[in-house]
Order: structure tokens, then sequence, then C-alpha cells
């Protein structure tokens, strides 16, 4: 009847309706998705054009990733993808290079790393640097974020604190460090002989060790103790291979301004409460109880009141070992008065942590892995430590700074497992002014 037909010429013109209603906003979006699309890859890739047109080496990039491709997808570590550059351009002095869409030069003829790093340096003084002191407070203020006069500050203020006598006031704390993992060593091998470790783990407890004693004032065991907070906020905070922390990487470095927007933290407020509290209250009952430790807590607070200088009548001494080394003209600028907080301090204390928290475990791993498969120079090595610890012996003396010092070889050892594994492949340095280079055939660039 007329009833029906009308009835179905309505639902047939509403699904007409609907169909090209929805096929408009699907286009639409479709549209929009395409335009995002088009000015995120334009974004990741304005930036490939640098070296066009100019004589620097290069490989081609790829979108968004640049010539990190690999290491993304895991298939080379950052040492393999930055050799591949070095093996690639035998005879170049600079090398072009994208990580992500940030145009990168890679040196690697050794005198104009010298230029840059000694005689130039005031034009590479600055780091890379990811988040800011405003959106991540400890990454962001510690020497390593710093910049222009704020940097000056903290690089004078911290100075005097790694002079050959601080080092020799710490001694007594790494020692006693070393003397809990020489014990829990005979306490594992006292029931057979012998025991299987994971050199990785036990250099981490040691480290981790030094550290909690030297830089933060506490003093834990973790062989004896390994669930201990210290520790195991340590390991998350030095955990650097997750998800959470390589996407944050990743987001730094292809679009820092939106990262900086949402004021997205590298370290964590877990890790980061618990970092700044430790060294808020350390310091509050240093002050309250007059407590005085030779440890890094101990020269920050002098260095807050003003009471930290350099020893000018401190010699350079040639023979000093692997321990200090020579300061440069800007570490040497009078101590600025300037109220540093616990904030900016606890900053200094972390990167300690980071710097130190996974180098020193991994320069161990690789240099105990040599003296296992080179057993002339394990010999050569033992023989060297035998004969200092028994000259101390005779002279009714114990292991000190000085004795240390006085083991050549060991240096020679240390410093040769550093140059063949070094736990840092690679350092970066940020021009902050026009730089021209000669290259071999007086080339300008």
């Amino acid at each position: 009847n007329s009833i029906t037909i009308y009835v179905y010429f309505n639902f047939i013109l509403i699904i007409i309706y609907l169909y090209f209603q929805y096929r408009t906003m699907a286009l639409v979006l479709i549209a929009l998705v395409a335009a995002l699309v088009a000015a995120f890859y334009l974004y990741s890739t304005w930036t490939f054009s640098r070296f066009k047109g100019t004589k620097v080496p290069h490989l081609k990039p790829y979108p968004i990733v640049g010539n990190m491709l690999k290491f993304f997808l895991k298939k080379e570590d950052a040492l393999e993808n930055f050799g591949k550059f070095y093996e690639i351009f035998p005879n170049d002095r600079i090398v072009g290079l994208y990580q992500m869409r940030s145009p990168t030069f890679m040196i690697r003829d050794p005198e104009l790393i010298r230029q840059i790093g000694v005689k130039d340096f005031e034009t590479f003084s600055h780091h890379m640097a990811l988040a800011n002191g405003e959106t991540d407070p400890l990454f962001g203020n510690n020497l390593f974020g710093l910049k222009g006069q704020k940097w000056r500050d903290m690089r004078a203020t911290l100075s005097p604190a790694f002079t050959g006598s601080k080092m020799r006031q710490m001694f007594e704390l790494v020692f006693e460090c070393g003397q809990q993992m020489n014990q829990y060593l005979h306490k594992m091998t006292a029931k057979d002989g012998h025991v299987d470790f994971e050199l990785k783990n036990l250099f981490t407890k040691y480290t981790n060790d030094v550290i909690a004693t030297s830089a933060f004032g506490i003093k834990v065991d973790s062989f004896e103790n390994p669930e201990n907070i210290f520790y195991a906020m340590g390991k998350k905070i030095t955990n650097f291979s997750g998800l959470s922390m390589s996407l944050k990487f990743f987001g730094y470095i292809l679009m820092p301004k939106v990262m900086q927007f949402f004021k997205i933290k590298i370290i964590d407020d877990e890790c980061g409460t618990f970092f700044h509290n430790l060294v808020h209250e350390t310091m509050s009952v240093r002050e309250k109880e007059g407590i005085v430790r030779p440890d890094m807590i101990n020269l920050l607070m002098q260095a807050r009141k003003g009471a930290l200088q350099h020893e000018a009548n401190e010699e350079i001494n040639e023979d000093a070992g692997f321990a200090t080394v020579q300061e440069s003209v800007i570490g040497k600028t009078p101590i600025p008065k300037r109220a540093w907080t616990d904030e900016e301090f606890t900053a200094q204390a972390v990167i300690f942590f980071l710097a130190g928290f996974e180098s020193v475990s991994v320069a161990l791993c690789f240099i105990a892995h040599e003296l296992a498969v080179n057993p002339d120079a394990q010999k050569k090595l033992q023989e060297e430590i035998d004969r200092v610890c028994q000259e101390l012996h005779d002279k009714q003396k114990t292991l000190d700074y000085e004795a240390i010092n006085q083991m050549k070889y060991l240096d020679m050892v240390i410093s040769e497992g550093l140059r063949l594994w070094p736990p840092s492949p690679f350092t970066d340095r940020i021009c902050n002014k026009n730089y021209v280079v000669e290259d071999y055939n007086d080339t300008k660039r």
C-alpha cells in the first residue's frame, strides 16, 4: 500500500544520505591523516639537505631515523653504527651523518679532535642537551645539560672537588667497598674453593656501593643485601634499554619542543624523588649535627658555603697516574658566589651516579676478560700488586692512595682496557659559533 511504499522510500533516502555523509567524513578523515603523515614526513626530512652541495662525505639518510636505521632495528649497537662511517670514509677528517633528523659531523682526525677539545674548547663547550631544567630538573640541571653562564659557574664550582687531594680523602671509602667485595668472594668460595659468577652483576654491586658511599654519603652492602633500595633505584635509573626510556630518547631527539611542552621527564618521578630526598635529608642532618665526611655531599656543601677553593699550591705531577687530570682554564676560574639549590646539587650527584654506575662496571668486566685471555699480563700485574703489598707490609702500612699510584703496570692495564673497550664509545659537542676547518686539500668547510 501507499504507506508501506512511503516508509521504504524514506528508508532508502536515509541510507543514501548516510552513505554520502559518512563517505564525505571518511574522505575528510583520510585527507587529514594523509596531511598529517605528509607534514610529519617533511618535518623528519627537512634537514636532510644539510650536506648536499658540500664536500662533506655522507650516506643517504632514511626518513625519521636518518642514518640510524639498523640501530633502531637492533641490528647494530651505537659503536657499530658510528664505526661504519669511520670505515667507509677512511681518507676524510670529517664525515656527515644524521642522528634521526639532526645533521652531525663525525670527526675522525685525532689532531682535529685535539683542536676542538683543547685549543678551541670555548667554541665547543656544550653537549647536546635533551631535557631542560624546567622540564626535567634532575636531567636538565646537571653539568652536561647546563649551558651558558650557568654551566660556567657550575663547572668552576665543581672543579676543586676533583683534585688529587680530594680523591685521596675519598680513598678510604672506596677501599672499604673493595674489602666488602673481597669478604663476599672469600665467603662464597670457602666451601668448594671456587664459584661461578656473572661478573657484570658482581662489579655493578661494587660500583653501586662505591657511588653510594663516596657520592651520596650512605653505606650499603649490595653483596650481602642485594635488595637494598639504593641498588634497586640505581638499576632502574640506569636502565636505558627499556621501551619507556627508548621512546623518551626517541621523542627528545626527533621532536624536543613537543616533549618539553608536555613536560615529559627522562628520569621518572619515583627515582627523582628518591635521590632528591636522599641528598636533601643528608645535607640537613649534617648541617644540624655538624657531621663531616670525606665524600661528594660534603664537597657540595662546602661549595654552597663558598668554602671550596682551588688549591693554588698543588703541583702538576706528570706521574700522578690515572686518578686525576690537569684542569682546564675554565675550571681554574674563580668560583662564583651563587646560591645553588638542593635540586641543582642533586642533579650533579645523579649525573655522578649515571656516569659511574654502568661505565665502571662495564670497564671492569672487559679488563677482567682481557686479563683472563692474556695470562702473561695477568701474571705481571699480580707480581706488581704482590710486590707493593709486601713493601707496605714490611713498613707496617696498609694500602693507600699513594701505593695505588705506584702501580704503573696497573695504570697501563686499565688505560689499555679503556682504549680497547671504551664504556662510552663516543662523545658529542655543540658548536656555538661559526667555525672553519681546513681540510687536507686546503678546502674550507
